[in-house]
Protein backbone atom coordinates (compact mmCIF):
# COMPACT_ATOMS: atom_id res chain seq x y z
CA UNK A 1 0.00 0.00 0.00
CA UNK A 2 1.59 3.37 -1.06
CA UNK A 3 0.49 6.47 0.41
CA UNK A 4 1.09 9.81 -0.75
CA UNK A 5 0.09 12.96 1.78
CA UNK A 6 0.31 16.62 0.39
CA UNK A 7 0.74 18.29 -3.10
CA UNK A 8 0.96 16.07 -5.55
CA UNK A 9 0.00 15.69 -9.55
CA UNK A 10 -2.71 12.99 -10.40
CA UNK A 11 -2.82 10.94 -13.41
CA UNK A 12 -5.86 8.35 -13.46
CA UNK A 13 -6.12 5.84 -16.73
CA UNK A 14 -4.92 7.95 -19.83
CA UNK A 15 -5.85 10.76 -17.94
CA UNK A 16 -9.30 11.17 -20.33
CA UNK A 17 -10.77 12.73 -16.79
CA UNK A 18 -7.82 13.06 -14.46
CA UNK A 19 -4.60 14.27 -15.31
CA UNK A 20 -1.63 16.83 -15.08
CA UNK A 21 -2.68 19.07 -17.85
CA UNK A 22 0.65 19.08 -19.40
CA UNK A 23 -0.65 18.87 -23.16
CA UNK A 24 -1.98 21.06 -25.22
CA UNK A 25 -1.47 25.01 -26.49
CA UNK A 26 -1.78 26.45 -22.86
CA UNK A 27 -0.04 24.70 -19.72
CA UNK A 28 -1.90 25.19 -16.62
CA UNK A 29 0.16 21.63 -15.07
CA UNK A 30 -2.47 20.74 -12.66
CA UNK A 31 -1.87 19.29 -8.93
CA UNK A 32 -3.65 18.59 -6.24
CA UNK A 33 -3.51 19.02 -2.00
CA UNK A 34 -4.65 15.70 -0.20
CA UNK A 35 -4.18 11.93 0.26
CA UNK A 36 -3.77 9.24 -2.47
CA UNK A 37 -3.55 5.36 -1.67
CA UNK A 38 -2.66 2.62 -4.30
CA UNK A 39 -2.89 -0.78 -2.98
CA UNK A 40 -0.66 -3.21 -5.52
CA UNK A 41 -1.33 -6.75 -6.51
CA UNK A 42 0.33 -8.71 -9.61
CA UNK A 43 -2.67 -8.38 -11.74
CA UNK A 44 -4.24 -5.24 -10.30
CA UNK A 45 -4.27 -2.11 -8.31
CA UNK A 46 -6.71 0.32 -6.71
CA UNK A 47 -6.02 3.87 -6.37
CA UNK A 48 -8.22 6.02 -3.63
CA UNK A 49 -8.04 9.48 -3.85
CA UNK A 50 -9.24 11.97 -1.37
CA UNK A 51 -8.71 15.48 -2.88
CA UNK A 52 -8.91 19.43 -2.58
CA UNK A 53 -9.49 21.41 -5.36
CA UNK A 54 -10.03 24.88 -4.34
CA UNK A 55 -10.50 26.11 -0.88
CA UNK A 56 -13.28 29.00 -0.80
CA UNK A 57 -15.18 29.67 2.32
CA UNK A 58 -16.99 32.66 3.01
CA UNK A 59 -19.79 33.91 5.48
CA UNK A 60 -23.44 33.91 4.84
CA UNK A 61 -24.98 37.40 5.32
CA UNK A 62 -25.52 38.87 8.56
CA UNK A 63 -25.62 35.75 10.85
CA UNK A 64 -21.75 35.11 9.93
CA UNK A 65 -22.18 31.76 9.55
CA UNK A 66 -19.29 29.91 7.29
CA UNK A 67 -20.54 28.51 4.39
CA UNK A 68 -18.43 25.83 2.83
CA UNK A 69 -17.55 27.05 -0.97
CA UNK A 70 -14.66 23.88 -1.53
CA UNK A 71 -14.21 22.16 -4.42
CA UNK A 72 -13.31 18.02 -3.48
CA UNK A 73 -12.33 15.72 -5.32
CA UNK A 74 -12.72 11.68 -4.13
CA UNK A 75 -13.03 8.51 -5.39
CA UNK A 76 -11.87 4.68 -6.60
CA UNK A 77 -10.20 3.89 -9.52
CA UNK A 78 -9.11 0.04 -9.97
CA UNK A 79 -6.97 -1.57 -12.86
CA UNK A 80 -6.74 -5.19 -14.34
CA UNK A 81 -3.75 -6.11 -16.01
CA UNK A 82 -3.87 -9.82 -15.87
CA UNK A 83 -4.11 -10.48 -19.36
CA UNK A 84 -0.99 -9.57 -22.01
CA UNK A 85 -1.10 -6.11 -23.98
CA UNK A 86 -4.44 -5.15 -22.18
CA UNK A 87 -5.54 -2.81 -19.41
CA UNK A 88 -8.97 -2.61 -17.90
CA UNK A 89 -10.28 0.19 -15.62
CA UNK A 90 -13.23 0.46 -13.94
CA UNK A 91 -13.85 4.35 -11.76
CA UNK A 92 -16.04 6.07 -9.83
CA UNK A 93 -15.18 9.48 -9.20
CA UNK A 94 -17.45 12.14 -6.86
CA UNK A 95 -16.68 15.74 -7.39
CA UNK A 96 -18.53 18.28 -4.23
CA UNK A 97 -18.85 21.80 -4.43
CA UNK A 98 -20.37 24.10 -1.89
CA UNK A 99 -22.70 26.76 -3.59
CA UNK A 100 -22.78 30.46 -2.10
CA UNK A 101 -26.16 32.84 -1.89
CA UNK A 102 -28.91 32.54 1.03
CA UNK A 103 -31.25 30.38 -0.07
CA UNK A 104 -28.25 27.76 -1.32
CA UNK A 105 -26.50 27.73 1.91
CA UNK A 106 -25.06 24.41 3.14
CA UNK A 107 -26.37 23.36 -0.22
CA UNK A 108 -23.84 21.03 -2.73
CA UNK A 109 -23.54 20.50 -6.17
CA UNK A 110 -22.45 16.65 -6.43
CA UNK A 111 -21.26 15.10 -9.23
CA UNK A 112 -20.57 11.52 -9.72
CA UNK A 113 -19.11 10.40 -12.99
CA UNK A 114 -18.86 5.95 -13.34
CA UNK A 115 -17.39 5.02 -16.40
CA UNK A 116 -14.87 2.26 -17.36
CA UNK A 117 -11.76 1.98 -20.27
CA UNK A 118 -9.88 -0.66 -21.93
CA UNK A 119 -6.78 -0.31 -23.89
CA UNK A 120 -4.41 -2.74 -25.20
CA UNK A 121 -2.59 -4.01 -28.36
CA UNK A 122 -2.93 -7.20 -30.45
CA UNK A 123 -0.55 -8.03 -33.40
CA UNK A 124 -0.12 -4.70 -35.16
CA UNK A 125 -3.33 -3.21 -33.53
CA UNK A 126 -3.65 -1.00 -30.58
CA UNK A 127 -6.87 0.30 -29.57
CA UNK A 128 -8.65 2.80 -26.55
CA UNK A 129 -11.75 2.60 -25.36
CA UNK A 130 -13.67 4.52 -22.47
CA UNK A 131 -17.12 5.24 -21.80
CA UNK A 132 -18.52 7.36 -18.79
CA UNK A 133 -21.61 8.36 -17.09
CA UNK A 134 -22.38 11.20 -14.79
CA UNK A 135 -25.61 11.87 -12.53
CA UNK A 136 -26.03 13.98 -9.63
CA UNK A 137 -27.53 17.23 -8.03
CA UNK A 138 -25.74 20.69 -9.55
CA UNK A 139 -28.10 22.60 -7.17
CA UNK A 140 -31.13 25.35 -7.36
CA UNK A 141 -33.00 22.47 -9.34
CA UNK A 142 -30.79 21.42 -11.94
CA UNK A 143 -29.25 17.88 -12.86
CA UNK A 144 -26.08 16.43 -14.02
CA UNK A 145 -27.26 13.68 -17.42
CA UNK A 146 -24.24 13.29 -19.02
CA UNK A 147 -22.48 10.86 -21.19
CA UNK A 148 -18.66 10.59 -22.89
CA UNK A 149 -17.37 8.24 -25.37
CA UNK A 150 -13.76 8.00 -26.04
CA UNK A 151 -12.27 5.39 -28.64
CA UNK A 152 -9.03 5.25 -31.20
CA UNK A 153 -7.81 2.43 -32.68
CA UNK A 154 -4.09 2.43 -34.89
CA UNK A 155 -2.42 0.57 -37.18
CA UNK A 156 1.43 0.19 -37.27
CA UNK A 157 3.37 -1.25 -40.07
CA UNK A 158 6.29 -3.56 -39.62
CA UNK A 159 8.68 -0.85 -41.49
CA UNK A 160 11.79 1.22 -40.25
CA UNK A 161 9.75 4.45 -40.52
CA UNK A 162 7.21 2.63 -38.26
CA UNK A 163 3.95 4.22 -40.06
CA UNK A 164 1.03 4.27 -38.38
CA UNK A 165 -2.46 5.22 -39.08
CA UNK A 166 -5.27 6.02 -36.80
CA UNK A 167 -8.78 7.10 -36.24
CA UNK A 168 -11.34 8.46 -33.08
CA UNK A 169 -14.71 9.21 -31.92
CA UNK A 170 -15.16 10.85 -29.21
CA UNK A 171 -18.79 12.23 -28.02
CA UNK A 172 -19.25 14.51 -25.40
CA UNK A 173 -23.29 14.88 -24.50
CA UNK A 174 -24.35 18.88 -23.88
CA UNK A 175 -27.12 20.45 -21.65
CA UNK A 176 -30.51 19.29 -23.36
CA UNK A 177 -32.43 22.85 -21.51
CA UNK A 178 -32.77 21.44 -18.29
CA UNK A 179 -30.05 18.67 -17.33
CA UNK A 180 -26.57 19.42 -17.50
CA UNK A 181 -24.21 17.95 -20.20
CA UNK A 182 -21.05 16.45 -19.62
CA UNK A 183 -17.94 17.67 -17.43
CA UNK A 184 -14.75 17.13 -18.62
CA UNK A 185 -13.15 17.30 -15.18
CA UNK A 186 -9.26 17.63 -15.10
CA UNK A 187 -9.11 15.79 -18.69
CA UNK A 188 -5.45 15.88 -20.79
CA UNK A 189 -6.97 14.76 -23.99
CA UNK A 190 -7.02 17.99 -26.10
CA UNK A 191 -8.36 17.58 -29.78
CA UNK A 192 -8.00 21.04 -30.68
CA UNK A 193 -5.14 23.65 -30.39
CA UNK A 194 -8.10 26.23 -30.86
CA UNK A 195 -11.37 24.90 -28.72
CA UNK A 196 -11.56 24.80 -25.04
CA UNK A 197 -7.88 23.22 -24.05
CA UNK A 198 -9.60 20.67 -22.22
CA UNK A 199 -12.46 21.81 -21.74
CA UNK A 200 -14.41 20.77 -25.19
CA UNK A 201 -17.75 19.50 -24.29
CA UNK A 202 -21.30 19.48 -26.24
CA UNK A 203 -19.18 18.18 -28.98
CA UNK A 204 -18.98 15.09 -31.54
CA UNK A 205 -15.45 14.43 -32.69
CA UNK A 206 -14.43 12.61 -35.85
CA UNK A 207 -10.37 12.26 -36.35
CA UNK A 208 -7.65 10.84 -38.60
CA UNK A 209 -3.99 10.66 -38.53
CA UNK A 210 -0.94 9.41 -40.00
CA UNK A 211 2.62 9.23 -38.13
CA UNK A 212 5.64 8.12 -39.17
CA UNK A 213 9.31 7.77 -37.19
CA UNK A 214 11.58 9.51 -40.18
CA UNK A 215 15.19 8.83 -38.24
CA UNK A 216 15.77 7.59 -34.90
CA UNK A 217 14.93 11.21 -33.16
CA UNK A 218 12.43 13.00 -35.59
CA UNK A 219 9.22 11.58 -35.22
CA UNK A 220 6.26 13.49 -37.65
CA UNK A 221 2.55 13.52 -37.61
CA UNK A 222 -0.50 15.23 -39.26
CA UNK A 223 -4.09 14.78 -37.85
CA UNK A 224 -7.49 16.22 -39.49
CA UNK A 225 -10.38 16.75 -37.07
CA UNK A 226 -13.88 17.36 -37.48
CA UNK A 227 -15.95 18.55 -34.69
CA UNK A 228 -19.92 19.40 -34.28
CA UNK A 229 -22.34 20.14 -31.83
CA UNK A 230 -24.14 18.07 -29.62
CA UNK A 231 -26.55 20.12 -28.38
CA UNK A 232 -27.73 23.94 -29.44
CA UNK A 233 -28.65 26.06 -26.38
CA UNK A 234 -32.50 25.25 -26.43
CA UNK A 235 -31.54 21.27 -26.25
CA UNK A 236 -32.23 20.41 -29.75
CA UNK A 237 -29.64 18.40 -31.43
CA UNK A 238 -27.39 20.05 -33.09
CA UNK A 239 -28.77 18.89 -36.94
CA UNK A 240 -32.11 20.14 -36.44
CA UNK A 241 -31.59 23.74 -35.15
CA UNK A 242 -31.39 26.85 -37.39
CA UNK A 243 -27.64 27.13 -36.94
CA UNK A 244 -24.91 25.08 -38.94
CA UNK A 245 -25.48 22.50 -41.16
CA UNK A 246 -25.15 19.50 -39.17
CA UNK A 247 -24.51 21.06 -36.27
CA UNK A 248 -20.95 21.77 -38.10
CA UNK A 249 -17.95 24.17 -35.94
CA UNK A 250 -15.36 23.22 -38.53
CA UNK A 251 -12.66 20.87 -38.87
CA UNK A 252 -8.72 21.49 -38.12
CA UNK A 253 -5.39 20.41 -39.69
CA UNK A 254 -2.62 19.85 -37.58
CA UNK A 255 0.90 19.33 -38.52
CA UNK A 256 3.72 18.01 -36.40
CA UNK A 257 7.41 17.29 -35.92
CA UNK A 258 9.65 16.15 -32.63
CA UNK A 259 13.33 15.70 -32.06
CA UNK A 260 14.36 13.95 -29.30
CA UNK A 261 17.74 15.87 -29.08
CA UNK A 262 18.77 13.76 -25.97
CA UNK A 263 17.53 11.19 -23.06
CA UNK A 264 16.37 14.41 -21.01
CA UNK A 265 15.56 16.83 -23.88
CA UNK A 266 13.21 16.80 -26.56
CA UNK A 267 11.98 19.47 -28.78
CA UNK A 268 8.16 19.48 -30.35
CA UNK A 269 7.06 22.15 -33.10
CA UNK A 270 3.81 22.28 -34.91
CA UNK A 271 0.94 24.27 -36.86
CA UNK A 272 -2.66 24.17 -36.89
CA UNK A 273 -4.90 25.70 -39.45
CA UNK A 274 -8.67 25.78 -38.12
CA UNK A 275 -11.39 25.67 -41.50
CA UNK A 276 -13.84 27.49 -39.39
CA UNK A 277 -18.19 27.16 -40.34
CA UNK A 278 -19.37 30.46 -42.03
CA UNK A 279 -22.81 29.27 -40.93
CA UNK A 280 -22.20 29.19 -37.11
CA UNK A 281 -18.97 32.44 -37.13
CA UNK A 282 -20.71 34.39 -40.04
CA UNK A 283 -20.23 35.33 -43.61
CA UNK A 284 -16.63 36.06 -44.38
CA UNK A 285 -15.42 35.08 -40.79
CA UNK A 286 -11.44 34.09 -40.96
CA UNK A 287 -10.01 30.57 -40.62
CA UNK A 288 -7.39 30.29 -37.90
CA UNK A 289 -3.38 29.69 -37.26
CA UNK A 290 -1.00 28.70 -34.65
CA UNK A 291 2.33 27.82 -34.93
CA UNK A 292 4.42 26.96 -31.88
CA UNK A 293 7.37 25.75 -30.88
CA UNK A 294 8.32 23.45 -27.49
CA UNK A 295 10.92 22.37 -25.20
CA UNK A 296 10.66 20.01 -22.55
CA UNK A 297 13.54 18.69 -19.92
CA UNK A 298 12.85 16.33 -17.35
CA UNK A 299 15.64 15.34 -14.92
Amino acid sequence: LDIKVGRQEVILGSEFLVGNNSTGSYFPQNSFDGITMVYNQDTYNVTFLSLKVAEADAALGATGLGVDLDTDLSGIYGSYTGREDMVIDGYWLYVRTGIAGVAAAGDNSELHTIGARIAGSVNRFDYEGEVAFQTGDAGAGADFDGLAINTELGYSFDTDLQPRIFGGITLFTGSDGGDIGFNRLFSDWEYSEFISNGDLTNALILRLGFSIQATEKIGLSVVESFFEVDEDNGGNDGADYGGPPDGTIGDEFGLYATYQYSEDVALEFGYAHFFVEEDLFGAGADDLDYVYAEMSISF
